[in-house]
């Protein structure tokens, strides 16, 4: 699986130039050791920017275990003048050939003195570095809307809006009336050390016909799904019918709330309510535990109609965000 590639974008972009750090910071890779102070600052940023944070030490160690990252290759560090504390952070993956993921952050505090036009001006460098043959780029990057100085940035430096994301949450106050689940499909709770190569195989085939989607291998998703903080198999839930799984939902802890990070059905068993059974089985199953918000991320266009499953159930949104795209093109020069 591939991305999808608009063909409206220009691709005659040239990457950033990096502007100079102001005397006083200073810009290096980041650490393990450094983990915990940066996603407080994330954290913080996140608070003071949204009124809530949707992240945490853990996805930052995601972040740095994916595939085809290095982190002393593909993440920058700013760090304040004298309290050596970070103010700003950024990385750059290459989430399939050629083709990279960006995020960065600037603290409040810090923001206007350039660090956000250096950390993209570095990210946007990474990509050249990996462009194709023909010296053709791209690099990705997630803004929410209500961010104007994100946002700004990004479209007077040749970005443009290609794809809209929905931040959605549910309260879990008391019991609810859950949905019916069709009367040939049955959901099940995940079975360690049985389960995880049926649950990869309808993730991959469930979402091989979604926009942006690409590929793993079994072992990089596993990598990415069971050796992680926020793991918990007790909030994976799988849909039978007919023999087979049809269907995954799989949640995890986060924090005070719970967290969606995938709903999976497989194209011929989908619009037949197999979604919103599998998320209140998996909303029940927090409510146990106490947790009163579940949050999940999707893609506002999805042709699924994904999101509109989740209004159903009783979903809002709460945050938009725009995935912004800038194609470049690295000048070579001539073999010889």
């Amino acid at each position: 699986m591939t991305a999808n590639h608009p063909n409206d974008l220009p691709a005659d972009e040239q990457p950033l130039p990096a502007p100079p750090l102001l005397p006083g910071y200073t810009l290096r890779p980041p650490e393990f050791d450094d983990l915990e102070r940066i996603a407080e600052m994330i954290v913080a940023c996140d608070i003071s920017d949204a009124g809530a944070a949707d992240f945490d030490a853990g996805i930052l160690h995601q972040a740095w275990s994916r595939e085809r990252f290095d982190l002393s290759r593909d993440a920058w560090l700013v760090v304040a003048p004298e309290t050596d504390q970070p103010v700003a952070y950024a990385e750059a993956w290459e989430r399939e050939p050629h083709r990279y993921t960006g995020y960065g952050i600037v603290a409040g505090a810090h923001r206007g003195r350039g660090l956000g036009t250096l950390l993209l001006a570095n990210a946007e460098q990474r990509a050249a570095q990996g462009a194709d043959v023909d010296g053709n780029a791209w690099t990705d990057s997630f803004a929410p809307h209500d961010l104007a100085d994100a946002t700004d940035l990004l479209t007077s430096c040749g970005y443009r809006a290609v794809r809209q994301y929905w931040e959605m949450e549910i309260s879990l106050p008391g019991p609810r009336q859950q949905s019916g689940t069709p009367d040939d499909v049955s959901i099940r709770s995940f079975r360690p050390g049985q389960d995880e190569r049926t649950v990869y195989e309808v993730w991959r085939d469930s979402f091989a016909d979604h926009w942006g989607s690409v590929e793993h291998a079994y072992e990089d998703w596993a990598a990415g799904s069971f050796e992680l903080p926020h793991f918990d198999p007790s909030l994976w839930f799988l849909a039978e019918a007919s023999g087979r799984v049809v269907g995954i939902t799989l949640g995890e802890p986060f924090g005070a709330d719970g967290h969606i990070s995938t709903v999976g059905v497989l194209s011929p068993w989908r619009r037949r309510g197999i979604g919103a059974a599998m998320l209140e089985r998996a909303f029940a199953a927090f409510r146990e535990r106490g947790i009163e918000r579940v949050t999940l991320g999707v893609d506002s266009e999805n042709a699924t109609g994904a999101a509109s499953v989740y209004e159903r159930v009783g979903m809002r949104v709460f945050r938009t965000y725009a995935l912004f795209r800038k194609e470049f093109v690295v000048h070579v020069n001539p073999a010889g």
